[in-house]
């Protein structure tokens, strides 16, 4: 009933409930949600709240692509995965949390900028994590994949090829890892990534082991990414002002914001009316596609490959059932 409750509250204020529609995924709704009501104000914020909201969103991809190689690992009782990579992910939500007060995200950003700027205190704190992450996450991964008994399990299992990938209509990492290449950090990348692009990752397989194996390299990528732009003076400016709640839409207005969290295109569309009130919202979670994908890749599989074809997904049932 999410959509419907958006539409009794003034759509400068709907934050606090976009942010919890996904909860894994507070940031890409959040700023899908924030670019939608910008451009429907006319507001344009500065590189600033772009940075910000980028290291955001980077950070938010590695803890949730954490917890689910820790879902991976627990499903096939290896239990040093399962312990290290839980570990690994608390390191990064905790980092989040000194940056913005949540270990979610939530309440970082806001229509028109974000609550909380990295001080240069946060960005040695963000840099000092990373360093230490990125240490024990490279030894962690390769004791995952030298083990034989993670190959049994992974290798041919929940095969979806590029072809089904494609016809299917998936998205993010899952039609990546079929080696159908789309992301939209790099085909509508926005100032922030075009200034900082990300690599364009793919993995061929399209099984289990491919989606676990992607999941490893876009962790490298985020963090790498991460660490380029806060290596970097960070850019000190006054402040984006905040929307006020009783900031005015463009009437007659049709505006499509999307953002690629960690499974793929969040997508929100809204639509005002001639008074510039919010008439619709929809939001859709790449989950809606790609439950099509986890079925199918489940044909003539065994019983017991269903828990490993299912995290290796990692889908959402709550931004499916809007």
């Amino acid at each position: 009933g999410v959509e419907a409750l958006l539409l009794k509250r003034p759509p400068l204020s709907l934050t606090s409930t976009i942010e919890t529609v996904a909860g894994d995924s507070s940031i890409a709704y959040a700023w899908a949600y924030c670019a939608a009501m910008e451009a429907l104000s006319g507001c344009t914020v500065s590189a600033q709240t772009e940075q910000v909201r980028g290291v955001a969103l980077e950070l938010e991809r590695v803890a949730m692509h954490l917890a689910t190689l820790n879902g991976l690992a627990t499903d096939i009782a290896f239990l040093q995965g399962g312990a290290t990579y839980g570990r690994l992910r608390t390191a990064v939500i905790n980092a989040s949390m000194r940056a913005c007060g949540s270990r979610f995200g939530r309440g970082w950003l806001r229509p028109g900028g974000v609550r909380s700027l990295l001080t240069e205190e946060l960005r040695q704190d963000l840099l000092t994590t990373l360093a230490a992450f990125a240490k024990d996450f490279t030894q962690m991964n390769a004791l995952m994949l030298a083990s034989t008994s993670v190959q049994a399990r992974f290798k041919g299992v929940g095969v979806v090829t590029a072809e089904d990938a494609k016809a299917l209509g998936l998205l993010g990492l899952v039609a990546r890892a079929s080696g159908v290449a789309i992301d939209s950090r790099m085909s509508l990348p926005g100032a922030l990534y075009q200034t900082h692009p990300m690599p364009r990752l793919v993995e061929a397989s399209g099984d289990c082991w491919a989606r676990m194996l992607l999941r490893m390299r876009e962790i490298d990528a985020s963090v790498q990414w991460l660490t380029q732009v806060l290596s970097q003076p960070l850019l000190q400016q006054p402040a984006d002002a905040l929307l006020a709640p009783t900031q005015t839409l463009q009437a007659d207005a049709l505006c499509v914001s999307l953002r690629e969290g960690f499974r793929g295109e969040v997508v929100q569309v809204v639509e005002t009316d001639h008074a510039g009130q919010v008439l619709h919202y929809k939001l859709q979670d790449p989950s809606l596609l790609n439950w099509f994908g986890l079925a199918y890749c489940l044909r003539n599989n065994e019983i017991s490959d269903f828990p490993i074809c299912n995290k290796s997904f990692d889908l959402s049932y709550c931004g499916s059932d809007l």
